[in-house]
């Protein structure tokens, strides 16, 4: 199978759905990267403007591989990039600057992921785009947004800038312990792009059926809070549980004979499964176990070791 093959035998006759869509990407790194690859894959033709200074930031990141032609090029950006068409333009330069201007009709989207507010001043704005574009669909992310005022304007930011911002390190912190940074990669990148993503065709159909183009400003730290509004959700609400507490139910990894695995119980009927499950009956009429709180106050000398003891000769996988 090729990469981005359509691998339905009786939808190939009917194409991608994005297939004649054509986006110009002023992006580097993740945030943007991911989200048009997602577009190219659903079909766009998607052209990716890089820096005539060693193009994409991602090329240079770490670790990464040597090509063909005895180039380094960094997993971010071979892992954001398939299925691109990609040139070089010095943004800077008035030159360079017309050269974007006179492609951007040629296109459906423009997207760009700089600092907020940064190609505003290049003269390469949404309102420079429309005003030789009128249908343009522009795509902006960034760290804090553009169109909103706030008092991170212009503020750089990668995924962990948003991600830490958001309260989700804080969630689960321990006590006397930094956070874990980046727990599960560039979480703030992807999430983001998949709200850009969302926009973008959402977009597209306004467009299609009012013949106009739309504005999209997508912040990472809107997108972070977003997926993280159990956060916001459960403080808002009073729930603000001591570091390295957690909230009240069985939410934890648990030691099996090879590794670890996880169980969720937030409900009596699920508790009482676990009890049963390993066998520990005797939990349903502890009265320190009798409520979820108990549970979550009595997770490390009673419940842990039980299910320990239940675990130690399984595998992971059993356990499950």
């Amino acid at each position: 199978m090729e990469l981005g093959a359509i691998t339905n035998p009786d939808a190939v006759q009917y194409g991608k759905p994005l297939e004649g869509v054509r986006i110009l990407a002023l992006e580097q790194m993740q945030a943007l990267p991911y989200a048009t690859q997602l577009l190219a894959r659903l079909g766009a033709d998607v052209v990716k403007v890089e820096s005539v200074k060693g193009g994409d930031l991602g090329r240079g990141s770490q670790p990464g591989i040597t090509d063909p032609d005895g180039r380094f090029v960094g997993a971010t950006y071979l892992r954001n990039n398939l299925d691109k068409k990609s040139i070089c333009v010095d943004l800077k330069a008035p030159e360079g600057k017309q050269l974007i201007l006179d492609l951007a009709p040629k296109f459906d989207i423009v997207a760009e992921n700089f600092k907020g507010g940064a190609l505003s001043r290049m003269g390469l704005g949404y309102e420079d785009i429309a005003a030789v574009h009128p249908g343009v669909i522009y795509l902006s992310v960034s760290g804090f947004g553009n169109t909103v005022a706030t008092p991170y304007d212009g503020w750089p930011a990668y995924a962990a800038v948003a991600e830490a911002m958001s309260g989700i390190y804080d969630y689960k912190l321990e006590p006397g312990r930094p956070p874990a940074v980046s727990p599960v990669g560039a979480l703030g990148d992807i999430g983001t792009a998949l709200f850009g993503t969302i926009g973008i065709l959402a977009a597209l159909r306004h467009r299609d059926r009012t013949g106009l183009g739309q504005y999209i400003d997508v912040a990472m730290f809107d997108a972070m809070v977003s997926m993280t509004d159990l956060v916001t959700n459960f403080w808002s609400l009073g729930l603000r549980p001591a570091p390295g507490q957690g909230l009240a139910m069985v939410l934890d990894g648990f030691e099996a004979s090879n590794g670890w695995f996880i169980i969720q119980v937030g409900r009596e009927h699920e508790f009482e499964r676990l009890a049963n499950l390993v066998g520990k009956p005797e939990w349903l009429t502890d009265e320190r176990l009798s409520t979820r709180a108990g549970w979550r106050e009595h997770m490390d000398d009673i419940l842990r070791p039980g299910v320990k003891e239940w675990a130690a000769d399984k595998t992971n996988i059993e356990a499950c």
